[in-house]
């Protein structure tokens, strides 16, 4: 919270930006189905509006999403700058005890590629997670008024899919943070080497450092393909799981078009916002997942910048 107080106004003009992209991308499927619809009645007068409605509504959302990457670009460099000051001033007030039980190659490590993680969650991850949160609600508002039913039928899709995203998500946050560590103990392996590299030439002992640097690395190896396997294993399930309820939903919606309860066009909307809302919750939980692995990474550095020295 400390670290972006100063960037209220900053990220409040980026919400403003991201709401209104928001609701012009949420206009798009609107337009995009109308004008098919129109051109497959043969109506030029309704292919024209529909076709001018589309063009209006993306160049406001591509006004408005730069504007809002931009202004998310400019915090999240000045929360990471904070962060990395914070991070530096609390190692420069630890004990000398503290130094002598982590090496400079940890504390580097630290301050550059955990804090950098911390930085993408705000440039990138929350901004996208609050946009496709927002097309999604919209969507789905759209989705009830065309057919409650159908409606019910793709929340129940996007609700499961929610909950394999949390699942992996917790998965991610644990291994992202064995990865920190031990992307640190790698770097602290190295740096040692570095700073001994004479006397270990003078003694011949370079095979012995090789060897301690490769243990290193094969302990990190571990951890990075248990999170990629749990990285496929998640993209398997969540796009199954997404596949699924697009093939249920068009199934749903073919007996009630055949049974005269849905309008064929309203179908055709039904279908394009179906798609739009399934692949904006899709990126929401990606995001999700990828702010508990920034997390995950920088919990180490955070808990650093809280540390308090300890004195005899």
């Amino acid at each position: 919270k400390e670290l972006v107080r100063k960037d209220w106004p900053l990220l409040g003009a980026a919400s403003i930006s991201l709401t209104a992209a928001a609701l012009a991308d949420v206009a798009v499927p609107h337009y995009s189905s109308g004008a098919l619809t129109a051109v497959v009645a043969k109506d030029q007068a309704r292919v024209r509006a529909q076709l001018w409605g589309l063009s209006i509504a993306s160049l406001l959302s591509a006004t408005f999403t730069g504007v809002r990457g931009g202004l998310f670009w400019l915090a999240g460099t000045r929360v990471v700058t904070r962060l990395r000051l914070a991070l530096f001033g609390a190692m420069l007030r630890q004990d000398i005890a503290f130094f002598d039980a982590v090496s400079t190659g940890e504390l580097a490590s630290r301050l550059s590629g955990d804090a950098a993680k911390v930085s993408d969650v705000v440039s990138f991850n929350l901004n996208i997670i609050a946009r496709q949160t927002m097309q999604a609600i919209g969507g789905c508002v759209y989705l009830v008024a065309l057919d409650p039913p159908l409606a019910a039928l793709s929340l129940c899709g996007m609700a499961l899919a929610s909950f394999l995203t949390d699942a992996y998500g917790r998965l991610s946050r644990k291994y992202s943070r064995e990865t920190s560590d031990r992307l640190a103990a790698t770097a602290s392996t190295a740096d040692e080497a570095m700073r001994n590299v004479r006397v270990a030439r003078a003694c011949g002992a370079e095979p012995a450092l090789y060897g301690a640097y490769e243990r290193q690395i094969a302990r990190l190896e571990q951890v990075q393909d248990r999170a990629g396997l749990v990285y496929g294993l998640s993209r398997v399930a969540l796009g199954g799981c997404k596949g699924l309820a697009a093939v249920a939903t068009m199934a749903l919606g073919a007996k009630r078009v055949a049974s005269g309860a849905l309008a064929p066009d309203a179908m055709v909307r039904f279908a394009f916002y179906a798609a739009f809302v399934n692949g904006a919750a899709f990126d929401v939980g990606d995001q999700l997942a990828r702010v508990e692995d920034a997390l995950g990474a920088g919990a180490a550095a955070f808990e650093l910048a809280r540390r308090e020295p300890v004195w005899d």
